[in-house]
C-alpha cells in the first residue's frame, strides 16, 4: 500500500526561450549550424547562449556584441561542451 501519490518530478525549464538547439544542429554539421545562426537576429543568439549556458558573460555584455561575435561564442562552446541534455 502507498501513503499517497508519488511526488511530482519537474524538470527545470531553460531561463529563456531558444529558437534552436545548437547541439542538435551541430551534430548535423558545423556549417549548417553557422548558416542557421547567421539567419537569426542578435537577440535570438543571446537567448541561445543564455538558454544553453554557453557563456558566463552578463546579458548586457552579450547584447553589445555583434552577431558574428555571438555566433563564435556559440560555435566554440558547442564544440567544447557536452550538454547535460540535448533536447529542450
Amino acid at each position: 500500500a502507498f501513503d499517497g501519490p508519488a511526488p511530482s518530478i519537474l524538470e527545470a525549464a531553460p531561463p529563456t526561450d531558444s529558437v534552436l538547439n545548437p547541439f542538435s544542429v551541430y551534430r548535423k554539421g558545423e556549417a549548417l549550424l553557422r548558416r542557421q545562426l547567421a539567419a537569426l537576429a542578435g537577440w535570438h543568439l543571446v537567448n541561445i547562449i543564455r538558454a544553453y549556458e554557453l557563456s558566463d558573460e552578463p546579458v548586457d555584455v552579450l547584447n553589445r556584441q555583434t552577431p558574428g561575435e555571438l555566433i563564435e561564442i556559440i560555435i566554440a562552446a558547442v564544440r567544447n561542451t557536452q550538454p547535460d541534455f540535448v533536447e529542450r
